[in-house]
């Protein structure tokens, strides 16, 4: 069995910087009446060696402070990541995965989901690594 680490350590021993950006909305959600605050977040390796990693990411409205939207932290973004990642790496196909969560396999809207989760894994893969990648989906206490 491998070793667990958390978060804080990974991230730490990846050298991983975040800088998120407000933005007016989030291309990937729909208007279905959740009120969130956008981002656009851009994940980097404090020595620049690997291509960045840009996403969108929205927080609800509980997370403002005095009414002032508060940025996500880099472990709120990459458990995130990781959460969505492991979904589509434990399914063997997008009926598995709409299986697993409830997905109707003929919604587009599980579809987009599906797809955009697998995108974002492949970006996430590139940015850490084969390695570190895997670390992270199964080796690290999220939050």
């Amino acid at each position: 069995m491998t070793a667990t680490t958390t978060i804080a350590d990974f991230i730490a021993r990846n050298g991983l910087l975040l800088t998120a950006t407000r933005a007016k909305s989030n291309p990937a959600l729909t208007n279905d009446g959740w009120q969130a605050d956008h981002w656009e977040c851009r994940i980097t390796d404090a020595g620049h060696n690997k291509p960045a990693m840009v996403i969108p990411f929205s927080c609800g409205t509980g997370r403002r402070v005095n009414g002032v939207a508060q940025p996500p932290t880099l472990a709120d973004v990459l458990g995130c990541l990781a959460s969505d990642s492991a979904s589509v790496e434990n399914s063997q196909s997008f009926d598995d995965w709409c299986a697993d969560f409830g997905y109707d396999t003929d919604s587009r809207k599980a579809e987009r989901t599906y797809n955009a989760c697998k995108g974002q894994a492949a970006a996430l893969r590139t940015l850490l690594g084969d390695t570190e990648y895997e670390t992270l989906l199964w080796n690290v206490e999220r939050l």
